[in-house]
């Protein structure tokens, strides 16, 4: 019995896993909101020199809320999937907001937090559980969530 449990167990977490690999698979082969604009309320370059992963944003702001997010990256599929699905989860949302769903994503990361840690719309964000505690891999992960917290901060600052 004891074995069933453990062999269904290791199942589920394969399964899991593979699914996680195809959501990253898919923002990275399909990234959303794949671009620059043109007179973005703020715009944020952010590297990585441990591996060279980089991005750019270009925001619009309509009353504190992100009314428009374009992402322009280049790097690992972690750092280019972690953008694309930033962009699709903060447009639409108040600055604050925002800000706050960087921490949670980081905490999440980093962490003892499981995947219920990312409710609602934050769901898909579980994809990065496999990379959870890889200092290197995490890094990637948060990149683009780094640029948009120092991207509102100097919104703010200008204000």
């Amino acid at each position: 019995m004891f074995f069933e449990i453990a062999n269904r167990q290791s199942q589920i977490k394969n399964h899991m896993s593979d699914i996680h690999q195809e959501i990253l698979l898919d923002h990275f082969k399909n990234p959303r909101n794949r671009g620059l604009m043109e007179s973005p309320d703020f715009r944020r370059h952010g590297v990585n020199p441990a591996c060279g992963d980089e991005v750019e944003l270009t925001v619009r702001v309509n009353d504190k809320r992100i009314k428009d997010i374009k992402v322009q990256s280049s790097g690992c599929v972690i750092s280019q999937a972690s953008a694309s699905m930033m962009t699709e989860m903060v447009k639409g949302k108040l600055l604050t907001e925002c800000a706050d769903l960087v921490e949670t994503f980081r905490h999440f990361l980093v962490g003892n937090e499981g995947a219920g840690a990312l409710s609602g719309s934050l769901d898909e964000l579980s994809a990065f559980s496999n990379i959870k505690n890889q200092p290197g891999r995490v890094n990637c992960a948060m990149l683009p969530w780094i640029a948009l917290l120092e991207g509102i901060w100097e919104y703010f600052k200008k204000s």
